[in-house]
C-alpha cells in the first residue's frame, strides 16, 4: 500500500472531516474587537460568481459512512466530496440537485460524493502530512502565519491571485487539535484585504476576510477571519464569550490540485405551485444498534383518507445503516396532496431479533412534506436531547407507526352564494359576548349584518335583532354561543366554523 493510500486510510478512521455545530455557547454573547491598525486604506474587495445560496448543495454535510464494514469503522462527513461536486456542477454550467436532505447511500449521487471525496484527500495528501507533522506544536505560529502571508507563494497570495481570476477556490483548514473544529474543506468564493501589507504578528491585523461556501451551513457565505489572540482561523457567524470563545482552525492551505469532472445528470425538483405535497422525506436517526441490511430490511406503508394506501419496499436498499448516524429516505406520492390528507406512516422491520438476529435503535424520526417551496415539518419525535431514544425494533416489536393526521380532513363545504357567507337561522338567537356592536337604520335589515360577518375576519357568527319598537342591531361575535328561540332575532355562523363545535 502507497504511503498516500496509509495516509488516506488513516484520515478516514480518525474521522478527521466531520461536520460541526457549535454547542454551550453563552447566551451573552460578547464579539471580542480584534486589534486594527491606524488609519486602515479603504479595503480591497473581490467576489467570485460562486453563489453558497445557488451553486452550493442545498443539505448539510451530516453523513455518517461505513467505510470499513467488516471492523465496524465509520467516518464522520464528506465535506470534500460536497465541495469539489459542487464546483463540478458549476464548472458544468448545471443547476445543482436542490434536495434538502442528504442522499441515502445507495443513491448515485451519494456514491459521487464519496468519491469526489477520496479525491479531494489524494490529491492533497502531502499537504495534510505536512500540516500533521507538528510536534509539541513548534510550529502554530508559523501555520498560522501562513495563511496571512501575501509574499509570493505565501497562501494569501495564492488565494488573492485565483479569486483574483474569479476562480473559486477550495480551501483545506487544519484543526488545532484541543478545543478547536475538526479538519475540514471548504471554497474561498471572495476575499476583502484591508491593506496590501500583512505581517502576521500578534496584535495586527490587516482587515483579512475570506468568504467562503462551508458544506456544513447550507445556503450562508461564511466570512473567515485570523484570531491574533488565539493564532486560530474562525467565523465570524459565530458567537464569542469570554467563557467560550470562538473555535476555529490553525491555518489553511489553498487546494491548486482540484480538476472538474462531469457531474451526474440529477434533476432537481420541479413541482408546480399549487401549495400541495409532492413527497416526504423521512429522516432516521439510527441509535448505538444499527440496522444490519442485508436481508433485515425496513419497509415504509402509507395510509390516506380518502385514497388507496401504498408500500415502500427495503427503503434502505438492503445497505447497513451504522450506530449513531442518519439517513434519509424520499418516497413520492401518488398524487398532489395537502397535508391533512396524509393519515400515517407504519415502519415495518423484516428481522428476526434476538441474539443472532438483527435489533435496531431508532433514537430520532422526522417526515417532512417536500412541494414547490414547501419543506414542512410533519413529524418529529423525539427532537430533546435528553430523550434516549424513539423505539427499538426487534423480533418480537417490528412496528412502529407515525400518526399524521388521525382524522380525515373535514368534507368541503359548498360555497355559498354572495349574500349568504354563512348560515340563516330565522327567529333564533345565539345570545353571548360580542365585541361589535352596531345600531342599524330603518333601511337596513339581517342581510346587512350577516354582510358584515362575511367580511370581518375575527367574526364567528353574528345575531341581528329587530325589537318591537322597531330599532335594530347586528352583534358580531369571536365565539359560537348554544342557540335560543327569539322571535326578535336572525342568526348565523360563518361555513367554515361549522365543525368547530355543535351549534346546537
Amino acid at each position: 500500500m502507497t504511503i498516500h493510500r496509509v495516509f488516506l486510510v488513516l484520515t478516514f478512521i480518525l474521522g478527521s472531516l466531520i461536520p460541526f455545530s457549535v454547542q454551550g455557547q453563552s447566551d451573552k454573547i460578547i464579539y471580542r474587537q480584534l486589534p486594527i491598525q491606524m488609519a486602515i486604506p479603504k479595503p480591497t474587495v473581490r467576489m467570485t460568481r460562486f453563489i453558497p445560496a445557488k451553486h452550493g448543495l442545498a443539505f448539510a454535510n451530516t453523513f455518517t459512512n461505513n467505510f470499513i464494514n467488516e471492523f465496524d469503522v465509520s467516518t464522520s462527513g464528506l465535506c470534500g466530496g460536497m465541495i469539489y461536486t459542487a464546483l463540478d456542477y458549476y464548472y458544468a454550467n448545471k443547476t445543482v440537485p436542490d434536495w434538502p436532505y442528504t442522499p441515502a447511500p445507495h443513491k448515485p449521487l451519494r456514491k459521487v460524493l464519496y468519491d469526489r471525496q477520496v479525491n479531494s484527500l489524494e490529491a492533497n495528501v502531502d499537504r495534510w502530512i505536512d500540516l500533521y507533522f507538528n510536534p509539541f506544536g513548534r510550529r502554530n505560529w508559523d501555520f498560522f502565519n501562513w495563511g496571512m502571508n501575501l509574499s509570493p507563494g505565501g497562501q494569501l497570495q495564492q488565494l488573492k491571485a485565483s479569486i483574483d481570476k474569479g476562480i473559486p477556490t477550495p480551501l483545506g483548514l487544519r484543526s488545532c487539535d484541543k478545543n478547536c473544529i475538526q479538519d475540514h474543506q471548504v471554497i474561498a468564493v471572495g476575499y476583502e484585504i484591508a491593506s496590501g501589507k500583512t505581517t502576521g504578528r500578534a496584535g495586527k491585523s490587516d482587515g483579512i476576510k475570506i468568504f467562503v461556501y462551508d458544506p456544513n451551513h447550507p445556503g450562508r457565505t461564511m466570512t473567515m477571519v485570523p484570531d491574533f489572540t488565539t493564532g486560530r482561523f474562525v467565523y465570524l457567524e459565530y458567537p464569542d464569550s469570554a467563557a467560550n470563545p470562538r473555535k476555529g482552525w490553525r491555518t489553511y492551505f489553498v487546494d491548486t490540485k482540484y480538476t472538474k469532472k462531469r457531474p451526474p445528470n440529477i434533476n432537481p425538483d420541479r413541482f408546480p405551485n399549487d401549495g400541495k405535497i409532492r413527497g416526504l422525506a423521512v429522516e432516521f436517526r439510527t441509535g448505538n444498534d444499527d440496522l444490519r441490511g442485508g436481508n433485515d430490511t425496513v419497509n415504509i406503508s402509507l395510509e390516506y383518507h380518502g385514497t388507496r394506501g401504498q408500500t415502500f419496499s427495503n427503503v434502505n436498499s438492503s445497505k447497513r445503516w451504522i450506530g449513531n448516524s442518519s439517513e434519509w429516505v424520499r418516497l413520492d406520492l401518488p398524487k398532489p396532496m395537502s397535508v391533512n390528507e396524509i393519515k400515517l406512516l407504519s415502519i415495518y422491520a423484516t428481522f428476526s431479533g434476538g441474539a443472532k438476529g438483527d435489533n435496531w435503535d431508532i433514537k430520532n424520526l422526522q417526515v417532512r412534506g417536500i412541494g414547490n417551496g414547501i419543506n414542512r415539518t410533519l413529524y418529529n419525535k423525539p427532537n430533546n436531547s435528553r430523550v434516549l431514544g424513539l423505539t427499538r425494533l426487534t423480533g418480537d416489536n417490528k412496528n412502529y407507526t407515525v400518526w399524521i393526521n388521525p382524522r380525515p380532513p373535514a368534507p368541503a363545504r359548498t360555497t355559498p352564494v354572495v349574500n349568504e357567507p354563512s348560515t340563516l337561522e330565522r327567529n333564533f338567537d345565539r345570545p353571548g359576548a360580542y365585541y361589535k356592536y352596531q345600531p342599524l337604520n330603518s333601511a337596513l335589515g339581517f342581510r346587512y349584518c350577516q354582510r358584515l360577518c362575511a367580511k370581518d375576519t375575527r367574526c364567528k357568527s353574528y345575531t341581528y335583532k329587530q325589537g318591537r319598537d322597531g330599532k335594530k342591531s347586528c352583534a358580531l361575535k369571536e365565539h359560537i354561543y348554544p342557540k335560543r328561540r327569539d322571535t326578535t332575532a336572525t342568526s348565523g355562523i360563518k361555513f367554515k366554523y361549522l365543525n368547530l363545535r355543535n351549534p346546537n
